[in-house]
């Protein structure tokens, strides 16, 4: 029998309630983990930020969307008030905050 592998993913996206942005009529809540998409995730609250990852787009074969977040929820997710954090669709990052 093969015992346990133990692998340390890295971080994952914490799950955190977002500011209501009174774009749902429906009033429903989003949450840090609603933003993750089948393809790779830019999370940034810095439209410099937002504009570079869409620029680099070319050099990877995964989709990649950006979101844009306000400065208090960027930082709780580990990206800063004027950094970015790429994330697998699991929720893994994928590259430190910047």
């Amino acid at each position: 029998m093969i015992g346990e592998v133990h692998v340390d993913l890295g971080p994952r996206l914490p799950h955190l309630w977002l500011p209501s942005d009174g774009r749902h009529p429906d009033g429903g809540r989003r949450s840090t983990l609603d933003l993750l998409t089948t393809g790779l995730t830019v999370i940034t609250a810095d439209a410099d930020a937002a504009v570079a990852a869409t620029t680099h787009r070319a050099a990877v074969t995964a989709p990649i969307t950006v979101r844009r977040v306000d400065r208090m929820t960027a930082r709780a997710v580990g990206a800063g008030p004027t950094g970015s954090v790429l994330l697998r669709p699991d929720g893994v990052a994928v590259a430190p905050a910047a």
